[in-house]
């Protein structure tokens, strides 16, 4: 094989796993959200203040009904990443194929389950005072 080969190769892996990731995406996107709206049901419960709310691409969590207050992060899909900013935190997921042939969100290129996700999102929010 030659060079060319090799980085014919490669081109259809890359394509393959795009593809792979696109297919795969909304379900990623819909798991997270799934794991931080069980999140905030649980803080409710313990007595925190915080809601959600927003739209199918640009999902909202607050510490306050009234939209006018900034103690909020928005959480959005765009091409191969998911992102979560707002008060106290800018964080971005890439979505990957894992060894394991699943797409995966990785954190700093290391993979990360939804529930660490989740936390890693809502714990700036719901506990600034204790970040460090």
């Amino acid at each position: 094989m030659t060079w060319i080969d090799d980085r014919l190769a490669q081109e259809k892996a890359r394509r393959e796993r795009w593809v792979l990731i696109k297919q795969h995406a909304d379900a990623v996107y819909e798991a997270l959200w799934t794991q931080i709206v069980e999140y905030v049901a649980e803080a409710k419960s313990k007595s925190l203040s915080v809601f959600t709310t927003g739209s199918v691409h640009d999902r909202i969590v607050s510490t306050s009904p009234d939209a006018r207050y900034p103690d909020q992060l928005h959480v959005t899909m765009g091409k191969g990443r998911i992102r979560a900013h707002g008060t106290g935190i800018d964080i971005e997921f890439l979505l990957d194929v894992c060894p394991d042939g699943v797409v995966c969100l990785k954190l700093r290129g290391e993979p990360i389950s939804t529930e660490a996700a989740a936390i890693r999102i809502l714990d700036p929010l719901l506990f600034p005072n204790l970040q460090g």
